[in-house]
């Protein structure tokens, strides 16, 4: 069995999309890897390879940057959607409190009219 041996393994630190990562590459036989981790804990967040490192890094990292990109639009739609839940639920609340008040008001007093509540 044949065993090969990694070549000229580099690691270093970079950030992308607001994430610090780490960038690993090294030469495998005739070909160049790299894969890029988001450095704690070390989960792997992209894999690349070429003909040079070069091209094999830019791969990683055009992915990493698609992937992390995505990660940040799905952050903030859940934050805006969180805070839209919350105003709709306040909202809701202060038409209960209207529609009690106008009932309220249409009891005591005949002569105002109520407003319909829709089914």
């Amino acid at each position: 069995m044949e065993s090969f041996k990694p070549e000229g393994h580099q690691r270093r630190k970079a950030t992308c999309e607001g994430w610090e990562i780490g960038i690993t590459s090294y030469k495998l036989k005739d070909r160049y890897y790299c894969k890029i981790d988001n450095i704690d804990p070390g989960a792997t967040i992209a894999r690349g390879q070429g003909a040079s490192a070069e091209e094999a890094e830019q791969e990683a990292l055009r992915k990493a940057h698609t992937r992390l990109a995505l990660t940040r639009r799905i952050q903030s739609t859940r934050e805006v959607l969180t805070t839209m839940q919350a105003t709709v639920e306040r909202l809701s609340t202060e038409l209960a409190e209207l529609e009690r008040v106008n009932q309220l008001a249409g009891q005591s007093d005949p002569e105002l009219p109520s407003v319909p509540r829709p089914e």
